[in-house]
């Protein structure tokens, strides 16, 4: 089978890819260059906004059963692809014999890296990750610190470096293919790479009045926690946040000591008879400050679909010991377990989204701790099916 090698660089004007997830960036990317090589040969640089559609790439999708179409990180190049309603990128998306080497590097427990593969399998300059690259990509990636955006004509050197930087990709991508160890590569972990794949593809739909609800309303109490530390300290903490602030605080002014701000720590301080009323007010409101449900709303918001769904928060072979998923983004896999009982979640989720949550509850951090799996909910006409495997580990080693 033929083999079509390929690496994009994208502009985005509105989404941050680190923060926002790939499946929020896909849906506002432009392409601006497709480096690309067809088997051993020559690795070319299509520059989209000014040149035609390239030979090898129409024969390509022309031909695309005859094609693997090898990238890094391919999720990305497809994910892109697939955002183009028509025309080659769709078809390019819709070609079912992809290969990544990202994935091909995590299933053996290396590193997904391709600038740490490259230094690990020692490949030639010429073939070896540009390490002067995030600079280019930070020029023209996304816009300037004064919102302009740099071009091939606002930085024509520039530009061509970054052309190069492209190339680079590719030409260690191809290398690394062949010298990457293939042995784990097996039907079956194509086929869980592929299950992966429609995971992050479909994602789930999320309850987005329930999540701005509780942004909103978190930033209240936030407000309110901040001001009664700020009253509680005399106005030298201005946000229960500030960790060192904090145990210096608690020395001076009422000779305790901590170790650490840890919640195994506080909340055994808290539970302490001989503690003062007034640290354990301020151990009471450090601990309601550092839950992450106020993290997780936010971070669902910022990168939830047009569509209302999240995607792309799985990471095929994410831990490199065992190979197991990991989360991205909103961390489904993590999300804390419920402390409060189901009618009262309900109760809790119902005040939120009418704003006056506030009046039933002297913290809504903990209500929407435990609501935070509420967030996932099922489309119309759907039911949500939860089941969990018991000591899978330990069963599958027996």
């Amino acid at each position: 089978m033929n083999r079509l090698y390929i690496d994009i660089e994208t502009y985005n004007a509105k989404t941050d890819l680190r923060t926002q997830g790939l499946y929020r960036y896909a849906e506002d990317a432009e392409i601006m260059l497709v480096g690309y090589a067809v088997n051993d040969g020559p690795v070319k640089v299509w520059t989209v906004v000014e040149e035609s559609l390239p030979g090898p790439l129409q024969i390509a999708i022309r031909d695309a059963d005859e094609y693997q179409i090898v990238a890094h990180n391919a999720a990305f190049e497809r994910t892109v692809f697939n955002q183009r309603k028509d025309g080659p990128f769709r078809r390019l998306a819709d070609n079912p014999n992809w290969h990544c080497t990202m994935a091909q590097a995590l299933l053996h427990g290396l590193p997904g890296s391709l600038q740490s593969l490259s230094e690990i399998f020692k490949l030639p300059y010429d073939e070896a990750k540009d390490k002067e690259g995030h600079k280019l990509v930070l020029l023209f990636c996304k816009p300037l610190s004064d919102g302009t955006r740099a071009t091939r004509k606002t930085h024509p050197t520039e530009w061509e470096k970054f052309k190069e930087y492209c190339q680079k990709d590719v030409e260690a991508e191809r290398a690394l293919y062949k010298k990457m160890p293939m042995w784990n590569c097996i039907p079956f972990e194509r086929d869980v790479y592929e299950v992966d794949r429609k995971i992050n593809d479909r994602g789930f739909l999320v309850d987005v009045e329930l999540a701005e609800a509780a942004v909103k309303i978190l930033a209240k109490e936030k407000q309110s926690r901040d001001n009664k530390v700020w009253e509680s300290t005399g106005g030298s903490i201005t946000a229960a946040t500030q960790r060192d602030k904090l145990l210096e605080h608690l020395l001076d002014a009422h000779g305790i000591s901590l170790p650490d701000m840890a919640n195994s720590t506080l909340t055994r301080r808290l539970e302490d008879p001989d503690t003062p009323p007034a640290v354990k007010e301020l151990i009471s409101l450090r601990l309601e400050s550092a839950g992450t449900a106020p993290k997780k709303y936010s971070a669902l918001l910022k990168s939830v679909s047009s569509d209302g769904r999240l995607r792309g928060t799985l990471q095929y072979c994410g831990a490199s010991r065992t190979g197991r998923w990991t989360g991205k983004i909103f961390q489904p896999q993590n999300l804390p377990r419920p402390a409060l009982p189901a009618d009262e979640i309900e109760t809790g989720i119902k005040a939120v989204k009418a704003d006056v949550a506030d009046l039933l509850y002297e913290s809504v951090t903990p209500i929407l701790s435990s609501a935070l799996r509420g967030v996932i909910i099922a489309p119309k006409g759907k039911k949500l099916v939860v089941a969990d495997l018991s000591s899978i580990e330990g069963r599958v080693l027996q």
